[in-house]
């Protein structure tokens, strides 16, 4: 306790909240929470099938109700995910041409990223869009729209949401053959002129296996660019 005290004076600590701490349904749970973090992501509740469950509707329910937590509890909040291949309604894998599967990536993102602008410190933009040999992901972002899909999700995200910090995030990308897809890709994004603030490492470790070179390396390559 007094250690997490220290941190959080200077460093921001975090954990992801599902909809039951969000709701704050375990005070002992709630008490933790707001005791030893001050950032907070969603685990499930800002992912395309929960907060655009159908074509024409959002469900903002459960996302205002983490924003006015953050907000009450001043804790920084990292909105996940604008843009990820898992976790989509059934609709839109259903989409039969590329004219509908693009009108439905630009309005999710400038009607989620817009909806909290000023209340978000940072977005994942991308989440999970690289293979673990760095090349890019086959999903049907990238079959539909093309490999600068990626760019097209940054760009609208700062536009959507300017004060917002912009990520890209995955998981093994500490990993050398990932990592340099993802510099490769961050390299694209700046070259197009558009903002890329940082990138998040997912930390699937095992006790005894953690690939400290590797995370070091990555995370002096990152902050180069």
């Amino acid at each position: 306790p007094a250690l997490s005290s220290v941190f959080k004076k200077d460093f921001l600590i975090g954990t992801a909240l599902n909809a039951g701490q969000i709701e704050q349904r375990d005070p002992e749970a709630d008490a933790l929470i707001k005791k030893h973090f001050n950032q907070i992501t969603p685990e499930n509740i800002m992912k395309a099938e929960v907060i655009h469950p159908a074509w024409d509707r959002y469900d903002f329910n459960m996302a205002d109700k983490l924003v006015a937590y953050t907000q009450a509890n001043k804790m920084a909040l990292i909105g996940h995910t604008l843009i990820w291949h898992s976790q989509l309604p059934p609709y839109v894998r259903r989409l039969k041409d590329t004219d509908s599967l693009r009108m439905f990536f630009k309005n999710h993102i400038e009607t989620v990223a817009a909806r909290y602008e000023g209340k978000v410190k940072g977005w994942d933009v991308v989440n999970e869009a690289l293979n673990e040999d760095g090349t890019m992901r086959r999903s049907v972002f990238l079959e539909r729209l093309g490999d600068d899909y990626v760019t097209e999700a940054f760009r609208l995200a700062q536009k959507a949401s300017p004060s917002s910090e912009l990520y890209y995030n995955d998981y093994n990308n500490e990993q050398p053959k990932k990592r340099a897809g993802c510099i490769a890709l961050i390299k694209k994004i700046q070259a197009a002129g558009v903002r890329i603030d940082g990138v998040g490492i997912q930390g699937h470790w095992h006790a005894g296996r953690v690939p400290y070179k590797d995370i070091e390396e990555s995370i002096e390559a990152y902050a180069a660019l």
